[in-house]
């Protein structure tokens, strides 16, 4: 974003039948344009720790925010 630096990414577990196109298309479709994901990274599982929480540090990295 030019004015905040920030953009918007999403970490997903997609199912067998989906696409990652397919995903920013539904949400282009439902959400307002800045709030689409520019980067998605898909993955087996959501990174979690030794309690189940999930890592969100471990995902903004993922995502290239950390």
């Amino acid at each position: 974003d030019a004015k905040y630096g920030e953009t918007v990414g999403a970490v997903v577990v997609l199912r067998a039948d989906a696409a990652e196109d397919a995903l920013r298309g539904h949400c282009a479709e439902h959400l307002a344009s800045f709030k689409v994901p520019v980067r998605i990274v898909a993955l087996d599982a959501i990174p979690k720790g030794p309690t189940g929480k999930l890592q969100r540090r471990r995902m903004a990295e993922l995502i290239g925010a950390g």
